[in-house]
C-alpha cells in the first residue's frame, strides 16, 4: 500500500511543478536533488532527472542485466520487452523543453531549449538509460 501512495504523491508532484510552470527544478528539489535543485545539462543530469520522475515505476536488474517496469494493475515488477524506458526517457527530454518553453525571456531559456531536443536524439537517449542503471532508485542488485 505505501509503495502506491509513493507513486500517487511524485505523479501530483509531477503534474502540479508542471501546471504551474516550475518544471525540472521543483521536482528535482521535492525529490531531493543536489545541485540546488537543478540538473545540468549533461547525459548524467538527463539520467538524474529520469531517475527522478520516474525512479518508482523502472528498475534495472544489474544481475539479469534488463530493464523492469512495475505494472499497476498487476502490483508486480516485469521485464520491459516493449522499450518503454526508452519512451519514458523521451518524456524527461520533453519535460525539459516543456520546462524551457515556460521560462520567461532570459539569457538561459535558449540553451535549455536547445539541450532540450538534442536530448531526444538516439545517441543522448542511450547515453541516459546507460548512466540511469547506476543512479537511485532505479539500480537494483537483482537479488529479490
Amino acid at each position: 500500500m505505501s509503495i502506491l501512495i509513493t507513486r500517487i504523491a511524485s505523479r501530483i508532484v509531477l503534474f502540479f511543478s508542471t501546471l504551474l510552470g516550475f518544471g525540472d527544478d521543483a521536482i528535482s528539489v521535492l525529490a531531493g536533488s543536489h545541485r540546488n535543485g537543478r540538473y545540468p545539462r549533461t547525459d548524467s543530469g538527463n539520467a538524474e532527472l529520469f531517475a527522478a520522475l520516474h525512479g518508482e515505476n523502472v528498475r534495472f536488474d544489474h544481475k539479469r542485466q534488463r530493464w523492469l517496469i512495475w505494472e499497476l494493475q498487476t502490483k508486480r515488477w516485469t521485464e520491459d520487452k516493449q522499450g518503454r524506458v526508452r519512451t519514458l526517457m523521451k518524456e524527461t527530454a520533453r519535460h525539459r523543453l516543456d520546462a524551457g518553453v515556460k521560462m520567461p525571456e532570459s539569457g538561459d531559456r535558449n540553451p535549455k531549449i536547445k539541450w532540450a531536443i538534442t536530448s531526444e536524439s538516439r545517441k543522448s537517449i542511450e547515453a541516459a538509460l546507460e548512466l540511469a542503471k547506476s543512479e537511485p532508485p532505479v539500480s537494483e542488485a537483482g537479488e529479490n
